[in-house]
């Protein structure tokens, strides 16, 4: 379902089957060509950069660079990472090639270390220039479980809930809290997370999936919980039809998934009385880019804190190098540090 959704948000295919589930985090930045903005989270180097990466992919078409950030616990006390061999490739949207990479990333990421692991916080990040209507960086995290398999650690829920509660207490992170239509939203146990870190939900939106799968008739119990009249939100829920996983067994696109979407919002007389800025793919990418803003601008005092207080940290350790500015200096420096050293291993050796 959240995969799905995604990738109707972002127009690029997040790696989805029976198969393969999401085990570490996937982060998806879209950064529109020649243009950089206050709301997009991931920096960048500018219009030249992003026209440069669009000339890699061909006229008309958007280019990707994946690369994999090492969070892992299990990388700490100085062991290093490994070194995975495709790391900053660069792959092309629209064949297929960037849902491939992101495959052979999350393998190597489960498999790193020569053992492998169940859930890992090593981030695997897409970066991708190209023709969007909006600057968004978007997070695919594993789903919560409830149980596990034979092959399984008893461990696995507890491991997926601490990695995602990790992202959902980031005060600059909005949460897409997916309910599908089908099920009591008093059972969704991502609502109940995100209410434990946002409870004024400030950075909250539920997002109704499956409307297709109610039954006839049946609508107006979900039309009464987007308007409002079950449980009050800060921000209305909204409603969205993705892809099934037969749709995807089938090889619906992207682009076709979203036609199919319009057609049935336009042709289901009982959506039609919601507010269609509530309804569909396209009205949400805006509501979320616009959140996005919204959350970043209230946060930005904060993160202008953050970084003054990095750079005073920086400053004070620079404070313990000597001033080598000169040539006759750095000479200087380096006999007071070389001579030492020398006459002390002469001192072992000896």
């Amino acid at each position: 379902d959240k995969s799905s959704l995604l990738s109707m948000i972002s127009g690029v295919e997040f790696p989805k089957d029976s198969n393969l589930t999401t085990r570490c985090p996937m982060r998806l930045s879209m950064i529109k060509k020649a243009t950089t903005t206050a709301a997009t989270t991931t920096t960048t180097n500018g219009s030249d950069e992003a026209a440069k990466e669009e000339n890699e992919a061909g006229a008309g078409a958007s280019i990707a660079t994946v690369t994999i950030e090492w969070k892992d616990d299990c990388w700490s006390g100085g062991k290093m990472p490994p070194k995975w061999p495709e790391d900053g490739c660069k792959a092309n949207c629209s064949n297929g090639e960037v849902t491939e990479a992101m495959r052979k990333a999350q393998h190597y990421i489960m498999n790193a270390g020569g053992r492998r692991r169940e859930v890992a916080a090593d981030v695997i990040h897409i970066k991708i220039v190209g023709d969007f209507a909006y600057d968004l960086t978007l997070t695919d995290l594993p789903g919560f479980v409830r149980t596990h398999g034979d092959n399984e650690s008893k461990d696995l829920g507890a491991g997926i809930r601490t990695l995602v509660n990790s992202f959902l207490k980031n005060e600059r992170c909005i949460i897409i809290g997916i309910s599908p239509a089908i099920v009591d939203f008093h059972n969704s146990e991502i609502l109940e997370a995100a209410h434990q870190v946002d409870e004024k939900q400030d950075r909250t939106i539920v997002v109704v999936t499956k409307p297709d799968q109610v039954d006839e008739g049946a609508e107006r119990s979900v039309i009464n919980f987007i308007n409002g009249e079950v449980k009050s939100f800060k921000h209305k829920p909204h409603v969205v039809r993705s892809r099934g996983q037969k749709h995807l067994e089938n090889g619906m696109t992207i682009a076709e998934a979203k036609k199919m979407e319009s057609e049935f919002f336009a042709k289901t007389e009982a959506w039609q009385q919601l507010d269609q800025k509530f309804v569909g793919t396209e009205a949400l990418q805006s509501r979320l880019s616009q959140l996005q803003k919204e959350t970043i601008l209230r946060r930005f005092p904060d993160i202008r804190k953050e970084v003054s207080t990095k750079m005073a940290k920086v400053q004070a350790d620079l404070e313990y190098f000597p001033d080598v500015g000169t040539a006759a200096s750095r000479r200087t420096t380096l006999r007071n540090v070389f001579v030492p050293l020398r006459e002390k291993v002469n001192l072992l050796t000896e």
